[in-house]
């Protein structure tokens, strides 16, 4: 029987939009509206845009995921991505901030990627994915008021524009501090050095 990897594709921030990401969440930690709602906030070195969640999935199947990501990323031109922005999905679940410059590309590399792991027996998502990078989560109870109206003050803030270069893929084990991330795979773009 083989191993099992809980696996994500991935593009992958640059430095100085992680930095203000993280200055962000400096900013909202300070205010004190978020520490009473049991919020896990995403570590710095975990801040990634996901494009597809595979899951649990046999070891066998890590070679042709790979060479799905290959395929993709060899059709897909090097594009930018830009952040900004504070917003909140799952009725104060989650904040995240939302991808602004580059949506386009990054949801048709996406879709090629569905297409591809759908092929191979993957589960479609249930809904349209609409890219984004999660900040916190709230573990229990959605967000109260006065914190997601903080983010107000956030709506029009800048993070960045980066070039992305690479696909990744992931494997993540969930512990009680924080997900662990260990990177299996990167596909480079066409175009990318």
């Amino acid at each position: 029987m083989s191993d099992k990897y809980r696996l994500f594709t991935a593009v992958e921030i640059d430095s100085s939009c992680r930095k203000r990401l993280e200055s962000a969440v400096r900013q909202l930690k300070q205010t004190g509206l978020f520490g009473s709602h049991s919020v896990k906030w995403v570590e710095p070195e975990n801040m990634h845009i996901t494009l597809n969640f595979l899951g649990d999935t046999d070891e066998s199947e890590i070679l042709q995921i790979c060479r799905c990501m290959d395929q993709a990323a060899q059709t897909t031109p090097v594009f930018d991505l830009g952040l900004a922005g504070l917003g909140q999905f799952g009725r104060g679940r989650v904040v995240f901030a939302d991808v602004v410059t580059g949506g386009e590309e990054f949801g048709e590399l996406s879709r090629k990627l569905t297409k591809k792991f759908t092929a191979m027996g993957f589960s479609p998502p249930q809904k349209q994915y609409k890219g984004h990078l999660t900040i916190c989560r709230a573990k229990k109870n959605p967000l109260k008021k006065p914190a997601l109206n903080i983010l107000e003050g956030f709506r029009n803030k800048n993070f960045g524009l980066f070039s992305v270069f690479l696909l990744n893929l992931y494997s993540s084990r969930l512990t009680s501090a924080a997900p662990v991330y260990t990177l299996m795979h990167s596909s480079r773009l066409s175009g990318a050095k």
